[in-house]
């Protein structure tokens, strides 16, 4: 049986600007797209440098 290949596709970059403190210690991330698009259930990932700081998902994306 042949194992699965899994392909990761960027679909957009962002820069973090600003973190908030939500309900129930959740932290929210103001964010600023510089390539690409960002859509709701979008899966991310949170980088600093070559470190991967948080896995996550796209909740409810806002524009200004």
């Amino acid at each position: 049986m042949l194992e699965p290949t899994y392909v990761e596709v960027i679909d957009g970059r962002a820069n973090i600007q600003a973190v908030f403190s939500a309900s129930k210690g959740a932290k929210v991330a103001g964010v600023l797209v510089t390539e690409g698009k960002v859509t709701r259930n979008s899966l991310v990932r949170v980088r600093r440098g070559k470190d991967i700081l948080a896995d996550s998902t796209v909740a409810s994306p806002q524009q200004i």
